[in-house]
């Protein structure tokens, strides 16, 4: 019997052998049960986990899932970790979206140092998951379904709106209407009043002429009379010093004096009615202007704007018309478009914010300004809810350098404006613009008499 012979074959299985393992060992994915723990993790969620998926930390596989089972409401996973992960007793597992086709991987949180390590065959403590992408499109999908119940409730607060400002406008307009026609007839008393008082004074400098004349003649002839007895006495003629202790000489300087106190005193009293009449005219004129003042009762504005998109090489503009009331809490703006297009406008002031609605470039919309100072403006503004399409969102800001009513600086009607219109559309575009508006007292007038220039 050859012993040799057997023990060659024997080694040479024994070889082949471990040639084999080790070769089964390499050609497989690194997790066995030589180089890993076992863990067991409890979620309430095992959707898109499988057997064999890979437990990641920091990007990087440790683990994978030996085994998914059902107890009760819970999923039971078994998953083999490297050695050479040191997990702590705080560490916990969480399920995350890998895919938008429903997949999901295990992320591991191994823990900190400050606690002691979880033995092999122990429960990790399974972390909130994450949100899937199936849940996102639902929510995307609610939010779309709300978003265009929420517009089409806008469309018919918008109609409500509007009606509400059409009637707003027209009852104004039949009281400034009403208040007109008083205001008109006590202008036209006043100014018959007026012309009146013009009358009287052409009368009055025609019938004191001739007075005034004859004072001064008869005061030159006084003051003549008087030179002449100076220039005797200073030649010492003996007849007028003797008639100067005669009552003849006395009563002829006593008479020459009261005609010439009889001259100024027509002069003064001339002179003070001329003043009187000057007053008077004053005081109508004061009064017709604030009657006219009352007549018109808000402040007006007058405005021009255009505006270049960047984008679209478009360069369009408006202009308009906005009226005050007194209070200053609210404006009413009336403009026409670069395509014939209505802006019809209402809005309400609450310190800095202002809340706007009505028609903008002959569609529906509403928007809100912010002016934290006198000279910025911020604004947003959504307009154009056409079915089956997206709103024109739109945001800006309005620069007032030199825009002051009641400033006599030059340039001060100047402003300039940009931002960006249709937000929400890849075809938004960036524009830059400029404006003039006018908001002086005579702008105010000119529009406040126009009732009367129409009747």
């Amino acid at each position: 019997m050859n012993i040799s012979r057997y023990v060659k074959i024997g080694v040479f299985f024994i070889s082949l052998g471990t040639a084999g393992t080790g070769y089964m060992l390499m050609s497989t994915d690194g997790y066995n049960t030589l180089n890993t723990r076992v863990y067991e993790v409890v979620m309430d969620d095992a959707t898109g986990l499988s057997t064999n998926s890979k437990v990641f930390l920091s990007g990087v596989p440790v683990g994978k899932i030996k085994s998914i089972e059902l107890d009760g409401k819970n999923a039971i996973l078994e998953v083999s970790f490297l050695k050479e992960v040191e997990i702590r007793s705080d560490a916990h597992v969480s399920r995350r979206s890998s895919s938008i086709l429903g997949t999901s991987m295990l992320v591991l949180d191994p823990g900190s140092e400050n606690f002691s390590p979880l033995p092999s065959g122990a429960r990790i403590s399974p972390a909130a998951s994450g949100g899937d992408m199936g849940e996102l499109m639902n929510s995307a999908q609610d939010l779309s379904v709300e978003l265009v119940a929420m517009i089409r409730e806008l469309q018919q607060n918008q109609l409500v709106l509007l009606n509400s400002t059409i009637e707003s406008v027209h009852s104004l307009a039949q009281k400034v209407d009403a208040r007109s026609e008083g205001e008109l007839d006590r202008v036209s008393r006043i100014l018959e009043a007026t012309a009146g008082l013009t009358e009287r004074l052409e009368a009055l400098l025609a019938s004191q002429d001739a007075g005034v004349r004859k004072s001064v003649d008869d005061l030159s002839v006084s003051l003549g009379n008087v030179r002449r007895l100076s220039d005797d006495l200073r030649m010492g003629d003996g007849s007028l010093t003797r008639l100067l202790y005669e009552d003849e000489l006395y009563m002829s300087l006593l008479d020459t004096t009261r005609q010439a106190e009889a001259a100024i005193a027509e002069l003064r009293e001339t002179v003070d009615g001329v003043n009187e009449f000057v007053a008077n005219t004053d005081a109508v004129v004061k009064d017709a202007g604030t009657i006219v003042s009352q007549a018109s009762g808000i402040e007006v504005q007058v405005d021009t704007y255009a505006r270049y998109g960047f984008m679209s090489g478009v360069v369009d503009g408006s202009a308009s018309m906005r009226l005050i009331p007194r209070k200053g809490d609210r404006w009413y703006r009336f403009g026409v478009g670069n395509d014939m297009e209505i802006d019809l406008e209402l809005a309400r002031r609450f310190g800095f914010f202002t809340l706007r609605g009505g028609l903008l470039e002959g569609g529906f919309g509403m928007g809100f300004d912010i002016d934290p100072v006198n000279w910025l403006s911020l604004s947003s503004e959504v307009l154009d809810f056409s079915a089956g399409m997206v709103p024109d969102l739109r945001a800006g800001v309005r620069v007032y350098p030199f825009f002051d009513p009641d400033s006599d600086r030059p340039w001060h009607w100047l402003y300039v404006s940009g931002g960006m219109t249709r937000i929400l559309e890849d075809t938004r575009s960036v524009y830059l613009g400029a404006g003039l508006r006018f908001a002086d007292s005579e702008v105010r007038s000119l529009i406040g008499l126009v009732p009367y220039v129409v009747k």
